[in-house]
């Protein structure tokens, strides 16, 4: 004899079972658990705990996170800045492409400020003396350096003629200029490294002087050769140490011929000038780490 068990439906008096109105308000509490996930994320889906360096000479804070907002102070070089949320989209102001950020002072004060105006730093307080440990650890652990000035170093016995290295935590870079001397000939090189994942990282190596700067994570180097940029989110060499370039993707190249070019660090343009009378010739915007001739 088989025994077969039946599980109890209970009417209610509108004609409907108990369990199904026990299903029903477990999934009514799924939804509304979902929707508060959701929520949740949506609001926090921008927000930041980390730090920047203003590299702007003075520049304005608004009240909202577009040009249109008031202006409500200014922050000058060199202030750090505690970020808390950035904005939802890059906005395009003349040269630039670059998203807002909402920072916290030590005196209570918020604002937004445009983000090409910033250098960010995640999760450390960046001085100059966290540039120069890294380099001794991983770079120079050979020999001694010694201190020229608050941003300025040399080796032990050596001088600006053929060692020098310049720490701008405004711009959130190191460079080493230095005199290679082969058989026959010396030749003076510059190395660009930035602070990257608790290391110091080297993204740059080319003949020296050149002109090098980060516009939202695009890396621009301008020398007697001509302007390059390269993508920084597009690795293709982390290991990269000597060879002349950088470990990134390469986008644009413009040569040098009866012109020279300069980054104006206002406007985010790179401009094409004549040797003979200095005069703008041709304006270049970045867009993705793309250069493009505007009409003039």
């Amino acid at each position: 004899m088989r025994l077969r068990l039946q599980r109890r439906r209970t009417l209610t008096l509108d004609g409907i079972f108990v369990s199904d109105i026990l299903i029903g308000e477990k999934l009514l509490r799924l939804i509304v658990l979902l929707i508060v996930l959701f929520m949740i994320a949506c609001s926090t889906r921008n927000a930041i705990v980390s730090y920047a360096i203003v590299r702007g000479d003075a520049v304005n804070v608004r009240s909202d996170s577009n040009l249109a907002s008031k202006r409500i102070r200014i922050v000058k070089k060199g202030e750090l800045l505690t970020l808390i949320k950035r904005s939802d989209h890059k906005d395009s102001i003349e040269g630039f492409s670059n998203y807002w950020y909402k920072y916290k002072n030590e005196a209570g004060e918020e604002g937004w400020v445009y983000g090409s105006f910033l250098t960010l730093y995640q999760n450390i307080h960046p001085n100059a003396g966290l540039f120069i440990n890294k380099f001794k650890s991983t770079v120079s652990n050979l020999f001694p350096l010694v201190k020229k000035s608050s941003n300025k170093y040399t080796r032990y016995g050596g001088n600006y003629n053929d060692y020098e290295i310049t720490i701008s935590v405004e711009d959130g870079i190191l460079i080493l200029n230095e005199l290679e001397k082969y058989d026959l000939r010396e030749q003076k090189v510059t190395s660009v490294y930035i602070l990257k994942d608790d290391r110091l990282f080297q993204i740059y190596r080319g003949l020296y002087p050149s002109f090098n700067y980060i516009e939202s994570n695009c890396f621009i180097t301008i020398n007697s050769s001509g302007v390059q940029t390269y993508d920084m989110d597009k690795i293709l060499n982390e290991n990269f140490t000597s060879l002349p370039g950088a470990p990134f993707e390469q986008i644009s190249e413009l040569k040098t011929e009866n012109y020279f070019f300069e980054y104006e660090t206002s406007t985010g343009y790179i401009l094409q000038k004549s040797k003979i009378n200095k005069l703008i010739e041709k304006k270049y915007k970045l867009t993705n780490c793309k250069l493009s001739n505007l009409a003039q």
